[in-house]
């Protein structure tokens, strides 16, 4: 009996009241479940979203990078998502199933290059933050199924919110979800290079006047190469690789060095493109002139003679034009003056006597800008008093006559020695027409000239020549560089016989293109192939695409065919001067673009 007592004691179940809490308590874990499932589907919802934003931004910059630009923005719909979606390769729909809104910047948009862009006019507020340059953005509508986003994104839950109108139109808390990307993050993406910029400083380096001037225009970034379009004047010129360059010329009267006034001024303006179509750069920049240095350039003076009128004028050059002379040491002749204007005239007072003599003195030039420059000069003034004149007699007598003979000698006074030389030797560029002089002091005229030395080609002496000047002119044609030569004069002295001096002067030639004119074959059809003869060379062969370079003081022949070639009949015949006629844009290039029997034709680079 007690065995089966304890068997049913331990199969006893729950009672009414224990099943009741167990009851309770199932119901309250079942209604918590379901008060969160509402919660965790939203924020997986919300999640979702996020990732599609960010997938879409996505694939938004992969056909950035893979075209150079991106889809065209299209009309937002709030049913169909736009265009732009379907050519990246996404749906464009958020995880409610709404069309996300999609901005894009026209600088980079439809076939807008990304590249070629320097910023977008594009811009977004973050969160009270601006931000420029903007390439696009993405934007989903959030659990709200509104977009509230056109150009400012909001912290979330912001009352009262709806910047897109197009869409619901409908003010309430702001839950849009948006990503963006800045136009320098897409460029980084696509391997872009820098922006194009110009490196050079406004202020351009200091120039002198009636010198030739150089300097090369600086630009970064873009693509390679760059193409430069400039204007300036005063001698100077822009060409297409941004080479400034030329002989200075603010003065135009003068093209010895002087100014009109201490300093001038040359404005530059150029503009830069690159390779690929960056938007153009501006430049505009200033160079300041000076004049060449102040100098006296009288080497010295002409003998006078005592009772006679003496008249000279000392020269200079360089610096501000307006000149004032002035003596500071030592003294002129008696009867001579200088004049503020460097004129030393007057008669030359007699003496009693025989007083040869030498006047020294040292004359200043200023021009009010700087240090004013002196040389020293010597006048050396004849007496006629010390010219002498005898007379002897003789006689013999016959039965018949008286024979009387009278011999009277002359000294004749010594010849006035050579006392030096002026010159005005300018810049000479190739191609322009060129005037310059020599002059030699004292001597008796008439004289002879001779030139010891070779003057650059195409400038001429003054083979003939009988006064005390010397003009050099022509048309030169040489390798930049300064050319030294050396000047003789014999003059007509007679007592005690004619005197000679000698002289080394030089002439430079600017470099408007120093390695000479490039000449490049463009002719693609012609009648046979192109052949040239430089300074009566060999027949050489010029290629398609070839070039050949023609130096300063060379001739070439071309010729349409080896055979015309072999025989030497060109079909034309040129000097660099000539070639140098059809560089209309300065970049000592050009094209020959047409070539017969008899005719030549070229095109400038």
């Amino acid at each position: 009996m007690k065995k089966s007592n304890l068997c049913a004691s331990s199969h006893k179940g729950f009672t009414l009241v224990e099943l009741a809490i167990v009851l309770v308590i199932i119901g309250i874990l079942v209604g918590m479940g379901i008060g969160l499932i509402g919660p965790l589907t939203k924020r997986a919802k919300l999640q979702e979203s996020k990732d599609l934003v960010n997938s879409a931004k996505q694939a938004f910059m992969g056909y950035a990078v893979k075209n150079g630009f991106l889809p065209a923005q299209g009309t937002y719909n709030p049913i169909t998502p736009v265009n732009a979606f379907q050519e990246v390769g996404t749906s464009g729909l958020d995880a409610w199933g709404k069309p996300m809104l999609y901005l894009v910047a026209n600088e980079v948009s439809g076939y807008s290059k990304i590249c070629a862009a320097n910023s977008t006019s594009l811009t977004i507020t973050d969160r009270g933050n601006a931000k420029s340059n903007i390439a696009f953005m993405v934007v989903s509508g959030g659990p709200n199924y509104n977009i509230q986003t056109n150009t400012s994104i909001y912290e979330q839950d912001i009352p009262n919110i709806d910047d897109f109108a197009t869409d619901m139109n409908r003010p309430e808390e702001y839950d849009d979800i948006a990503q963006y990307v800045a136009l320098h993050e897409l460029k980084i993406q696509l391997n872009c290079p820098q922006p194009l910029t110009i490196t050079t400083s406004p202020t351009l380096p200091e120039g002198e006047e009636d010198s030739f001037y150089s300097y090369q225009l600086e630009a970064t970034g873009g693509k390679p190469p760059y193409t430069w379009i400039g204007s300036t004047g005063s001698g100077l010129n822009v060409n297409s690789s941004g080479l400034i360059s030329g002989t200075i010329n603010v003065n135009t009267i003068s093209t010895t060095g002087e100014l009109t006034d201490c300093s001038g001024i040359i404005n530059v303006s150029a503009t830069v493109n690159d390779s690929a179509n960056s938007s153009p750069q501006s430049y505009t920049g200033t160079i300041t002139v000076r004049p060449k240095p102040l100098k006296i350039i009288t080497e010295s003076l002409p003998m006078g003679t005592e009772g006679n009128s003496y008249n000279v004028t000392l020269q200079g050059s360089g610096g501000k034009n307006s000149y004032s002379w002035q003596i500071t040491s030592g003294s002129l002749p008696p009867g001579l003056s200088l004049s503020s204007g460097g004129s030393i005239s007057g008669i030359i007072t007699s003496q009693p006597g025989c007083n040869p003599a030498n006047y020294n003195f040292v004359a200043q030039l200023n021009d009010g800008c700087g240090a004013p420059t002196s040389r020293p000069f010597s006048i050396p003034v004849n007496d006629p008093d010390c010219w002498t004149t005898t007379t002897t007699g003789a006689s013999t007598t016959t039965t018949s006559s008286t024979t009387s003979t009278t011999t009277t000698t002359t000294t004749l006074p010594l010849c006035p020695a050579f006392t030096g030389w002026a010159s005005s030797l300018p810049t000479a560029t190739n191609c322009q027409s060129y005037s310059g002089s020599i002059t030699v002091n004292g001597g008796v005229s008439p004289y002879d000239w001779s030139l010891k030395s070779a003057l650059p080609n195409g400038i001429n002496f003054c083979t003939g020549n009988t006064s005390n000047t010397c003009k050099l002119t022509g048309t030169p044609s040489a390798p930049p560089g300064t050319y030294s030569f050396t000047v003789a004069v014999k003059d007509s002295c007679q007592n005690p016989h004619p005197q000679t001096t000698s002289q080394q002067f030089s002439i430079s030639v600017s470099p408007n293109c120093p390695q000479g004119i490039k000449v490049i074959n463009a002719v693609i059809h012609g009648i046979s192939p192109v052949y040239y003869r430089k300074d009566g060379g060999s027949c050489t062969k010029l290629h398609y695409n070839q070039e050949v370079i023609i130096p300063q003081d060379s001739t070439i022949k071309f010729y349409a065919g080896y055979g015309r070639c072999s025989i030497d009949q060109p079909s034309c015949k040129h000097t660099y001067c000539s070639l140098k006629s059809e560089d209309k844009n300065g970049n000592c290039s050009i094209r020959l673009i047409g070539i017969t029997k008899k005719n030549c034709s070229f095109a400038d680079e």
